[in-house]
């Protein structure tokens, strides 16, 4: 017997185009929970298109199903349509056979459902107004049953999905759904459907179920799924020193120092006895109803030196605390914007919407820099920005205030200073390496499409796209002189594009890191380019980076934190300190980590959950 399977898609013409890293920001960063399992299917289900789950329909075959796709926004939508023909239990599309293990996962993807009696348009009021997809799904089995399927949600992974079955309504939040034809749809039409690849990998982190739903339970008429933790985990749990969780949220990275450890949140400062997460002190920001300011994942929003405390709250106040004791020497008024701080001697550079120079001790102002500036560096007692007054890059004395270098911004992007030298990106393909004193260009670099630069002591890292900037094409590293010491080049679409600007490099010895967008880290020999090894892991960008002997410490920006041997790249354990992704993933971290200080990590949250983690499980700290 032959069944056809129908799978219709409205696609809005800007569908047809690669999507864009502010879509995926939107759409497909992931979200996670407590309550349900993100890897792995349920075991509920026995064989192939077949369910055995409580109420549900037992041993029933998928006869068809239709999956409608439609975008209301700006652009005219266009109609596509996919056909997929069952014949003796195998599924194809245009003579292709499909996995059945993709089919599989479709079936056993109705799990964790809530009974319902509202149609669920959003999830906790989540609205992108320039973006309005909807699905239908039908499912028709050869009983002649019917399971329709649907979301209009704006939200990561389309959660929520309604479900309604033999006259009941339903609600799922653990993103299944989405995950399983997402994977039916790439196996049809990959060109339109790739950049989900990563969901296909990872799958959809589920959403937190509301409480009007935990109250009533899981439905019994559907399976639940099952908490799965890993071996990675288990080991990561016995790194655990102490654990405490307050009513409030990290926003930056925690310091410590002295045998104290201080956590930076959206009401102020809380400083820990580092041992045993004690309190100390607690330091109250001024203001914190005004939320002036985001705390993006880059920014020093906490700093210590010399027995002092500097903090930026979200009042917009620069705070000068006493180390020991919490007590406020002394504040100042930023100009708002995106504030953060960085210490150049005894200088106190505050950054807003323009640049001031304080005295770090008395919190008296020095000069102002700059009224309006951004993408601003730091080299040493260098700062280059651009003045958004005088459409210029300058680069500054920070000691003095003198400009020492001033061009244009029309002559270049993403300038970038180091040792008296200036490396500007000049158009698609091309850098230049010029020389402060005289104004001069040194030498000129050009490749296919030069993403970013990473420049060190001895040595200059590129980051090369394909010509048509979609995927990394190439790893190059230069000499300082502009010559090439080796490339390393990546199959066609290895690692695609949509967050691969936000760049870590790090040298460590023989090793040359390199972390880019889609979680993907790698190990280069620096002298070679050999590549060593090379993960990927759930996240989407490195938030924190550490290395102490033969082990790396790093944090992603869903929360999870690992440990990885150097030489081989093995997660020799890890931890889910957050599991949740925020929704604009390029702009903030679930989860904040410390440097390593005494053996000792330290973790913040977004949740209010705050951590220590020993280098060394804690049975090994007893002995």
């Amino acid at each position: 017997m032959n069944r056809k399977v129908y799978i219709f898609l409205i696609l809005g013409m800007l569908w047809l185009k690669p999507l864009d890293s502010t879509y995926l920001n939107h759409c497909c960063n992931p979200i996670s929970t407590h309550n349900t399992d993100t890897n792995g299917t349920s075991d509920a289900f026995n064989t192939f298109n077949t369910f055995n789950a409580n109420s549900f329909v037992n041993t029933t075959s998928i006869s068809t199903f239709d999956i409608t796709y439609g975008y209301d926004g700006d652009s005219l939508l266009d109609e596509k349509t996919y056909t997929i023909e069952c014949e003796n239990n195998s599924y194809f599309y245009n003579g292709k056979m499909i996995d059945p293990h993709v089919m599989q996962e479709f079936a056993e993807s109705f799990t964790d459902f809530y009974e319902s009696s509202d149609f669920e348009y959003m999830y906790e009021e989540y609205v992108l107004y320039d973006h309005t997809p909807y699905f239908t799904v039908l499912v028709t089995f050869e009983s002649g049953k019917t399971i329709i399927l649907k979301t209009e949600s704006d939200y990561q992974c389309f959660i929520p999905w309604n479900i309604e079955y033999e006259g009941k309504t339903y609600v799922q939040f653990n993103g299944k759904i989405t995950t399983a034809f997402i994977k039916i749809l790439i196996e049809i039409d990959n060109e339109t459907w790739r950049h989900y690849e990563k969901i296909t990998t990872w799958g959809c982190y589920p959403a937190i179920v509301p409480d009007k739903y935990l109250d009533k339970g899981l439905s019994p008429d559907f399976p639940a799924g099952k908490d799965v933790i890993t071996l990675e985990e288990e080991r990561g749990k016995t790194h655990v020193v102490w654990e405490i969780s307050i009513r409030d949220s990290a926003v930056g990275k925690p310091v410590s120092a002295g045998g104290k450890v201080i956590f930076i949140t959206y009401s102020g400062l809380l400083c820990l006895d580092a041992k045993t997460g004690q309190k100390v002190w607690l330091m109250m920001f001024h203001d914190t109803k005004s939320g002036g300011i985001y705390f993006y994942r880059e920014v020093r929003n906490l700093l210590t030196c010399d027995g002092l405390v500097y903090a930026v709250g979200p009042d917009t106040l620069v705070y000068c605390v006493d180390y020991e004791t919490g007590e406020v020497l002394w504040t100042y008024k930023s100009d708002g914007g995106n504030s953060f701080i960085e210490i150049v001697e005894d200088i106190l550079l505050v950054f807003g919407k323009g640049i001031d120079c304080l005295d770090r001790r008395s919190g008296r102002k020095i000069r102002c820099l700059a009224e309006k500036s951004s993408r601003e560096t730091i080299c040493n007692d260098k700062i280059l920005f651009e003045n958004e007054d005088s459409s210029c890059y300058v680069l500054a004395d920070i000691m003095t205030g003198d400009v020492i270098w001033e061009a244009e911004d029309s002559s270049g992007y993403n300038p970038v200073y180091h040792d008296g030298a200036i490396y500007i990106t000049r158009k698609k393909g091309e850098f230049a390496c010029i020389d402060v004193l005289s104004g001069k260009e040194v030498w000129s670099y050009l490749d296919t499409g030069v993403l970013s630069i990473e420049v060190f002591e001895d040595s200059i890292l590129v980051l090369v796209s394909d010509e048509e900037m979609h995927f990394l094409a190439s790893v190059v590293l230069l000499n300082k002189n502009g010559e090439e010491l080796w490339r390393y080049a990546y199959s066609e679409g290895n690692i695609r594009m949509v967050f691969s600007h936000i760049v870590t490099a790090h040298i460590h010895g023989d090793f040359l890191f390199l972390m880019v967008g889609e979680g993907v880290i790698q190990a280069f020999n620096r002298d070679t380019g050999e590549l060593f090894w090379k993960i990927e892991v759930r996240g989407f960008f490195v938030t924190g980076f550490y290395i102490k002997g033969e082990n790396i410490y790093f944090s992603m920006n869903d929360g999870e934190l690992y440990c990885l041997r150097i030489d081989t790249g093995e997660i020799l354990w890890k931890l889910v300190a957050e599991k949740e992704l925020f929704i604009w993933g390029e702009r903030e971290s679930h989860a904040y980590m410390s440097d390593m200080k005494d053996n000792l990590i330290f973790v913040g949250t977004k949740k209010g959950k705050f951590l220590a983690l020993s280098g060394y499980p804690l049975f090994m700290m007893m002995v």
